[in-house]
């Protein structure tokens, strides 16, 4: 005979947990709980959420960069890809990017006014007297960025054969401090022409940091840069704008930036009529494209030259 069944027990009526304030504890948020989230909400939810703790032996997956002062031999390191929602649906981390979507208002670009040929020749002329001549005379006449030039080592150049390799940067780094990094881009790790002129000036500031490197002793720092404070060490950004300005208002000359050097040289490039990939080369710009753009107010000039040109050969009249 089948025994009769026991009373079911009374039903218990399930207990939330409760933070410290007496609020029922959400361990995981879904879509209905956002109208009611606050500000305080994410404190309460805190506790409740696992940890995970690493090991003690798990290093640090991101390099370590290297800090002020860099030494001559230190590998450089190459820039890192930034991770953006695009990374993300493709590691299957997200579903897909929302911020396709949107639509990102189009801001103008800031117009650089160059220095034309009367002011570029003040530049120059002002810059003797300063002890980074030499910078400031590569920086005009090779269009190279500021971070190319601190960046610039005794190795990579060439004053006999009168040429100069660009293979790394110098960047400051929030935090961190110097660090040597690769170019911007693959197009611009290239080798260039020194003009006479250039190379006269680093021989001359090779000797003065020979000079330096006496005055200092053993408080010299050898990294083999080719720009370097009275002691070896890396220049900062601050300190060579700091002189670049004073050179300006010694030279009598408006305030500029100190990449506006960059596009003076381009500008009396194409004053001179040099091709536009010549240009592009000396630059290291990824495409003629972006040569193009930014220096269209370049060429307008000279479209108007052209055509001038043109309607000079039209008017005249052949000799009869």
């Amino acid at each position: 005979m089948r025994p009769p069944l026991l009373p079911r027990p009374p039903a218990q009526e399930e207990t939330q947990p409760a933070d410290r304030r007496g609020h029922p504890a959400v361990a995981r948020p879904t879509p209905r709980h956002l109208p009611l989230l606050r500000p305080g909400h994410r404190r309460r939810l805190r506790p409740h959420r696992p940890r995970r703790e690493p090991p003690s032996t798990l290093l640090h997956p991101r390099p370590v960069l290297p800090t002020h002062p860099v030494p001559a031999d230190h590998p450089v390191h190459p820039r890192r890809a930034p991770l953006g929602p695009g990374a993300a649906v493709r590691e299957d981390d997200l579903p897909r990017n929302v911020a396709r979507n949107v639509e990102v208002p189009v801001g103008r670009q800031k117009r650089i006014e160059p220095l034309n040929p009367a002011e570029a020749r003040a530049f120059l002329d002002a810059a003797q007297g300063f002890r980074l001549h030499a910078l400031f005379d590569l920086a005009l006449r090779t269009g190279m960025r500021r971070g190319e030039l601190l960046g610039l080592r005794w190795s990579d150049l060439d004053l006999s054969g009168g040429t100069l390799a660009i293979r790394q940067t110098l960047q400051y780094v929030p935090g961190t401090g110097l660090v040597t990094t690769a170019t911007k881009t693959p197009s611009s790790e290239r080798r260039i022409a020194l003009p006479r002129e250039c190379i006269t000036s680093l021989t001359c500031h090779r000797t003065q940091q020979d000079a330096d490197r006496a005055t200092a002793g053993p408080d010299w720092t050898d990294t083999g840069l080719v720009f370097t404070t009275k002691t070896g060490t890396p220049l900062q950004h601050s300190n060579v704008n700091r002189d670049f300005h004073k050179l300006l208002r010694g030279a009598g000359l408006r305030k500029i930036r100190f990449h506006a050097l960059r596009h003076s040289c381009a500008s009396l490039l194409l004053d001179q009529g040099v091709d536009p990939i010549v240009i592009k080369e000396l630059l290291g710009h990824t495409h003629i494209a972006i040569t193009a753009d930014v220096y269209a107010h370049i060429r307008l000039r000279l479209q108007r030259d052209a055509i001038e040109r043109m309607t000079g050969a039209l008017c005249d009249q052949p000799d009869t």
